[in-house]
């Protein structure tokens, strides 16, 4: 339950968030779907980003975005 309020003191998952903004203004969008080109909740859509290697190309910039908005957010 803890982890959950915070997330939602963030708005983790709203575009119109502090976080939301600031990782959209970086990326260009908050969904995978978006981010990735491909809808990954499909076999298709899986298949294609790991033959793609989005996963490794693309995924861990997302993280590190994520983690330093958070930690500007926290600071």
């Amino acid at each position: 339950m803890e982890n959950y309020l915070w997330m939602k003191t963030v708005n983790l998952g709203d575009d119109t968030g502090e976080y939301g903004l600031e990782f959209k203004s970086r990326n260009g969008s908050i969904t995978c779907r978006e981010l990735l080109g491909c809808d990954i909740s499909t076999s298709e859509g899986m298949k294609l980003a790991e033959d793609n290697g989005l996963f490794i190309t693309r995924c861990p910039k997302f993280v590190r975005d994520a983690a330093e908005i958070i930690e500007q957010i926290l600071l």
